[in-house]
This record gives C-alpha cells, sequence and structure tokens, in this order.
C-alpha cells in the first residue's frame, strides 16, 4: 500500500495523534460571561469597540451599547493590551 498524499503531493501524516474526549467532554462550561464582543478599530487598530453585545446579558444591564469604546479592563489601559 503506497502512502497517502495531499492536495501538493506532500506526504500525509497517518499518525495525528488525536486525543480522546474524557470525562469532563459533555459537561457546560462558560466562556464568554460578559456577552460582548469586541474589535479592534481604528487606523493602527488601537482602539477597543463594542460590535454586539447580547440581550439580557450582564452587559446590557451594565448600560454597555454597540459602538462603545472600552479604555481599560481591570483597571488595564486597553492601549497597552494592544500593542
Amino acid at each position: 500500500m503506497g502512502e497517502k498524499k495531499g492536495r501538493a503531493g506532500n506526504p500525509m501524516p497517518t499518525n495525528l495523534g488525536c486525543q480522546q474526549p474524557n470525562a469532563s467532554f459533555a459537561d457546560r462550561f462558560e466562556y464568554d460571561m460578559s456577552r460582548i464582543r469586541l474589535r479592534a478599530d481604528g487606523p493602527d487598530f488601537k482602539i477597543l469597540r463594542v460590535s454586539r453585545v447580547v440581550e439580557n446579558s450582564p452587559a446590557t444591564e451594565a448600560g454597555v451599547r454597540e459602538g462603545d469604546v472600552v479604555s481599560a479592563i481591570d483597571g488595564r489601559p486597553t492601549v497597552q493590551m494592544l500593542t
């Protein structure tokens, strides 16, 4: 049997080290408690702007609206995070 080839004719790996689900695989988890989506904006992408807010979320309860600019997170200026 010959080895498998990819689209470019390169050999394809036969063992990618696939992982098996563990006991916690089906458990729900919270990955985004804020329920907002941010995007880097401006000519140098150093402005964090709210592009989406999920209704009835902690963000809407706090008054966050689409188009708002996030200037700091946990007291740290966002411009420092985007450099």
